[in-house]
Order: structure tokens, then sequence, then C-alpha cells
């Protein structure tokens, strides 16, 4: 993959760009320079997880579980409730409550 490596530096960093008349690496210092980029610092607190997952929201019953694909979960606190369940498929489902991890279940063969 050398020569791709080698491609993607030349494109990047010398060859001037035929619409814009700019290297692209320039071109993109002086939009951070003056601030016009969409990019911000990410903040490494922040749980990837629960991002990258396709959120559902569901009711916790009065015994403390609630349902989610066909199974029955033991949350035993927030009873009739509104949670999120956040699912990363084949991986785990995790449980929010404005947005705050409570709890989280792995699925079988995941750890």
């Amino acid at each position: 993959m050398k020569i791709l490596s080698d491609l993607v530096d030349f494109y990047n960093n010398k060859r001037i760009h035929l619409e814009t008349n700019e290297i692209p690496i320039e071109r993109w210092n002086r939009a951070i320079k003056e601030k016009r980029t969409k990019l911000r610092h990410f903040n490494s607190a922040i749980d990837l997880d629960t991002i990258f997952s396709l959120h559902y929201r569901r009711r916790v019953s009065n015994d403390g579980s609630f349902r989610f694909q066909s199974k029955i979960y033991k949350l035993k606190q927030f009873a009739g409730k509104e949670v999120t369940i956040a699912l990363i498929p084949n991986k785990k489902i995790i449980v929010l409550k404005k947005g705050q991890k409570i709890f989280q279940y792995h699925i079988d063969g995941f750890r």
C-alpha cells in the first residue's frame, strides 16, 4: 500500500487543485485559521457507544423490567418511567435515563 500512501500524500500536500488553484492542505489550514470549519475538538469523556447506537424509547413496567426485541430485561429501578435503549447490534444494549448510562446488557457471545 506504499503507492496508495504516496498518492494520497501527493494529492493532499503537493498537487494544485484544478478548480481552486490551491494545495488542499494549505486551503484546509487557512480554513481552520479563519474559523470556517465545522469540525470541533472532540471531548474524550463522551461515550461513543451511546452516540453511535440505535436509540429506542421504552417504558419500565411496575416490576422494574422492560421488554426489548421479544425479551424481558430486569432493571429494578425507574418503575413506570421512560428510558432510552441504545442498541449496538450483536454487541450490547445500554439503558439511558436523561442521557446518562444506567446499565448495560451484553448480548451473548460479546464482552
